[in-house]
C-alpha cells in the first residue's frame, strides 16, 4: 500500500484505525492507534512519541533492570516515532455480527 491509496481509503471510510508500531525486545508489537484522519491531520508529518518503558518491560510488563537509557532511578521518558511509509501494511479486522 502506498500513501495515496491510505488517504483514499481512509477517506472513502474503508479504513478507520491506523496503528504506528514497532517491536519490543520480545518481538511484541507495541506502539500507538489513531484515528485515519489524526494520523493524515496530525501523526504523518510530524511522527507522534512513545514512552522508554516499552523498550525496558519484560513479559508481564515490569520494568527489567540493567537498562542506561530508562529506568526507575533515571525515570521513563518519551521517544520520537515517526512512521516509515515504505512499511504501510494493510490489516483486515472483521467484526464479529454483534458490533
Amino acid at each position: 500500500m502506498n500513501l495515496q491509496s491510505l488517504k483514499a481509503k481512509i477517506k472513502s471510510g474503508e479504513i478507520d484505525t491506523v496503528i504506528v508500531g514497532f517491536p519490543d525486545v520480545f518481538g511484541r508489537f507495541v506502539g500507538k492507534r489513531f484515528t485515519g484522519r489524526f494520523f493524515l491531520e496530525n501523526v504523518l508529518g510530524h511522527g507522534t512519541h512513545g514512552c522508554s518503558y516499552l523498550l525496558t518491560v519484560d513479559i508481564e510488563m515490569e520494568p527489567m533492570t540493567g537498562f542506561k537509557l530508562a529506568n526507575w532511578e533515571k525515570g521513563f521518558g518519551d521517544f520520537q516515532m515517526r512512521p516509515d511509509l515504505s512499511t504501510l501494511r494493510l490489516v483486515s479486522c472483521k467484526r464479529p455480527p454483534s458490533w
